[in-house]
């Protein structure tokens, strides 16, 4: 499921940044750096006691909670990480930062919006101008409080570098807190020139030995660094799953379409948009639609499939004849009425349609127009069709996810 991916992108971001050798201070496989309270095996821990948490800040950005609700998310998370490293802070800069940066990642999503390379800078910027994080403001711009009211500037800088010169990069562009807390601003000064000459040089030794000798780690780059590295990877696993979106839809015809021919099926899809089918509460809400279709017709599938594309599940009609399929048609209609699922017959390869059979067309979930016509020309924005779908689904599931 799509939140449960972006909580996997997050995970192995932090891993990934803490796996990275040759920096300067930093933990790292081989070296504590100039840490006395950190190893290896403690950061990891602190890592793996925050799976859950960036899919969940996905999920109250998508769902539209409230800022102070990230935040009680993430006070519950930093004590599960402090309980696994006994009490020692591993990730709060990315509790913190990673955090909000996946909570607006489910604001956009929640919006219908595509994410790509051009336009991410962008979006997180229009989501962090809403007044509910002014909060942070007040509170100060300072660390990795700092990078999020820039719009996340320093994450977003130096993408195109491999990965350790980026961190490198910056270093000496950043004026990082927790490396002037430990050595004063002369020497962070003078450690942010050697990071330049390294970035330039590729000679990382120099900066290496300077922040062991003064005893500097440089936290605050490295929390910017995850960020970088979850854009890229967010952006690199966005692009991947669009390819089922490409005109040709090659995945969804040979999927689908190659079941239809000639054949007597029932195919049960969703209508709303986009990768948000992929979200946990849309598949169980799927999955309990599905249910009760096998009930009311007293039907098996035949088969299910999972695309990118979205879910598709298939009942083989083959004995069935062309009266029977046409009364399931008009007893489907009442469960279309939902708004949100698509119930297509076919007969011999060919369709039933509601038109064919003088039955009226399906209603737009959001005014009184055709759906066809209102999806045609695109009279509603993406975000509000999201929006209604998602009071349909609570409605009908009963419950507030």
């Amino acid at each position: 499921m799509f939140e449960i991916d972006i909580d996997k992108i997050a995970i192995d971001s932090l891993l990934t940044e803490l796996n990275l050798e040759k920096k300067p201070g930093l933990v790292c496989p081989s070296t504590n750096g100039s840490h006395l309270d950190m190893n290896y095996d403690i950061m990891k821990n602190g890592i793996m006691a925050l799976e859950g948490y960036f899919g969940k800040a996905f999920l109250y950005g998508f769902f539209d909670k409230k800022f102070i609700e990230l935040r009680e998310l993430g006070i519950f998370f930093e004590e599960k990480m402090l309980k696994a490293t006994n009490g020692v802070n591993t990730h709060k800069g990315a509790i913190f930062s990673l955090g909000i940066l996946s909570f607006l990642v489910g604001k956009i999503f929640s919006d219908g919006t595509v994410i790509t390379h051009e336009n991410f800078e962008m979006l997180v910027n229009e989501k962090l101008a809403h007044e509910e994080f002014d909060v942070l403001v007040k509170e100060g711009d300072f660390g990795a409080r700092s990078e999020v009211i820039s719009g996340y500037k320093h994450s977003f800088s130096g993408l195109e570098h491999q990965i350790l010169k980026r961190l490198y990069f910056l270093i000496y562009n950043l004026k990082d807190t927790n490396v002037i807390r430990r050595g004063g601003e002369k020497k962070a000064e003078e450690f942010r020139r050697l990071a330049k000459n390294s970035f330039e040089t590729g000679n990382y030794d120099d900066t290496i030995e300077f922040a062991l000798v003064n005893f500097l780690s440089p936290g605050g780059a490295a929390d910017i660094l995850i960020n970088s590295i979850f854009i890229d990877k967010l952006l690199n696993y966005i692009e991947e799953r669009s390819k089922y979106y490409l005109p040709d839809k090659l995945n969804y015809n040979e999927q689908i379409y190659g079941r239809i021919v000639n054949n007597n099926i029932l195919v049960f899809s969703l209508v709303f948009p986009g990768l948000i089918k992929d979200i946990k509460i849309f598949r169980e809400f799927y999955l309990k639609i599905e249910g009760e279709i096998r009930k009311k017709f007293n039907l098996d599938y035949e088969s299910q499939v999972f695309t990118d594309f979205g879910y598709y599940t298939f009942y083989d009609l083959k004995d069935f004849d062309f009266d029977r399929v046409f009364l399931m048609k008009k007893e489907a209609i009442n469960l279309e009425k939902i708004g949100l699922i698509d119930l297509d017959f076919y007969f011999n390869g060919e369709p039933v349609s509601r038109k064919s059979l003088g039955l009226p067309e399906r209603k737009c979930i959001l005014c009184e127009n055709v759906a066809k016509n209102c999806y045609v020309n695109r009279i509603h924005k993406k975000s509000e069709l999201i929006k209604k779908s998602e009071v349909l689904i609570m409605d009908y599931m009963g419950e507030i996810w």
